[in-house]
């Protein structure tokens, strides 16, 4: 995958995608405002981004699951009622509250009230177990539990670990599992309906470097590490993804079949959607077979992808529902140049808003001249580093900096920190400053090298 400075781009091509930007020219104009103007120490959070939009559009969809249907006014309302629900528990600001639910609009609605109060939701992975699980679990501390029924098994199996009270702790009911009993657990009341739906009032103030979520690395290296995700960086997501790259309107039915415990869904895929007021599809986990048919039901325009995906799908036979497919557009990361075009032409995708980030780094490239087989550049500034494998550091010459590899070369990718670009970290400071070099290619620059 090449980032535009490697890429041969003609003028005339270049000039053929301008148009398309130019009549978002007022979104990216926001986009380039947040950008510019938010600092660490800015007062701003998202549930103020999340309600301009629902003032702007109440009563268009939201959030599209299974046969049910929540308009931005809806999804609000409800929003508001778990806020203040978590206020009367004595959830404060900086408080965490672990959450493993399916994919299912419980998620997104503990979260984003989460965010309104100022508080912390530690999205638990929930393919973990046993003592990955356990791990993760003691790794933020959370003063209360949510787990979802579905995951009964499975944290009845570790619950004996943890340092937490049953009082502190509550199942949140999926339909299609019953509720354990003699647990000492109560359910957790997760729509909130004796609780007021006005704006919950907090003491304190909500700043850009605020933390957010937890969001877990995959631990292929170790046990996971919980990257700190914050208010400054789901708007910078907004900002770079929902405003510049992939622009969705009111009219867009954004499909998102990845786990919202991780950062594209999360923060890309549902930024993009409030961003533009648009609606999204919740599904629970990918599924060929039930690819097509979601599609044509929800008259889906958007896709948010992992390039596995889109492997999987291109591999698939033809089907019927593809040919006259309402899909146009799709973001994500990891679809290859060698099936990219292929997979346009095949399923007739006009948009392809490809990115490269990780979770905990301060550094994206998105591709927002939409141009085939490339993950766009960065506004960031960032370096490629000559890195020895074998002995797993950057190579530094003499004088103790390193080298930087010429174009087309492979190298680690180094973001610049700084305060328009923070680098958040991890709950572990250790593992936050073992993730910081510093005289890079001067003397104390500090940069962050991401995990992929």
């Amino acid at each position: 995958m090449d980032d535009y400075r490697k890429k041969n781009i003609n003028l005339p091509e270049l000039l053929f995608k301008l148009p398309g930007i130019t009549k978002d020219l007022p979104k990216i104009l926001t986009a380039l405002y947040y950008n510019y103007t938010v600092n660490p120490n800015t007062e701003i959070s998202i549930g103020e981004i999340f309600n301009k939009t629902v003032r702007k559009y109440p009563d268009r969809p939201c959030i599209f699951y299974h046969r049910t249907t929540y308009t931005y006014q809806d999804f609000n309302e409800w929003v508001n009622r778990l806020a203040n629900h978590f206020i009367s528990l004595g959830i404060k600001k900086g408080d965490v509250i672990a959450v493993m639910l399916e994919n299912r609009p419980e998620i997104l609605a503990v979260s984003m009230a989460m965010a309104k109060i100022g508080s912390i939701a530690a999205l638990i992975n929930t393919a973990q177990r046993q003592q990955t699980l356990v791990h993760s679990f003691k790794l933020v501390k959370p003063k209360m539990i949510l787990i979802g029924t579905e995951f009964s098994e499975p944290f009845l199996q570790i619950k004996s670990e943890l340092e937490i009270a049953n009082k502190n702790i509550g199942w949140v009911i999926h339909s299609g599992f019953k509720t354990p009993v003699k647990t000492g657990i109560q359910m957790f009341d997760i729509f909130s309906e004796t609780f007021s739906a006005a704006e919950p009032k907090i003491n304190e103030r909500i700043h850009s470097k605020d933390a957010f979520l937890y969001i877990y690395t995959s631990g292929t290296t170790g046990l996971p590490k919980a990257s700190i995700i914050s208010h400054g960086r789901w708007i910078k997501g907004y900002s770079a993804f929902g405003l510049t790259s992939f622009r969705l309107t009111p009219e867009d039915i954004l499909y998102v079949p990845l786990p919202f415990f991780h950062a594209t869904a999360m923060i890309v895929c549902w930024s993009s959607v409030v961003a533009g007021g648009a609606s999204m599809v919740i599904k629970n986990k990918f599924s060929v077979s039930e690819f097509w048919k979601d599609i044509a039901f929800y008259q889906a325009t958007a896709f948010g992808y992992v390039g596995e995906m889109c492997k999987y799908l291109l591999n698939a036979p033809e089907q019927t529902l593809e040919k006259k497919s309402t899909l146009k557009k799709m973001i994500g990361n990891g679809l290859r140049p060698d099936i990219w075009v292929k997979f346009k032409a095949r399923f007739g995708v006009e948009q392809v808003a490809e990115f490269y980030a990780s979770s905990e780094g301060n550094i994206a490239f998105f591709n927002v001249f939409n141009l085939d087989g490339t993950m766009g550049f960065s506004i960031t500034n960032y370096a490629i580093v000559e890195y020895d494998l074998e002995k797993g550091e950057p190579v530094r010459n003499k004088r103790g900096f390193m080298k930087e590899v010429p174009a087309k070369g492979t190298g680690l990718l180094l973001g610049e920190i700084n305060d328009r670009y923070p680098f958040d970290g991890y709950t572990e400071k250790g593992k936050t400053e073992g993730s910081i070099f510093r005289n890079v290619l001067k003397r104390e620059m500090p940069i962050l090298t991401p995990t992929i």
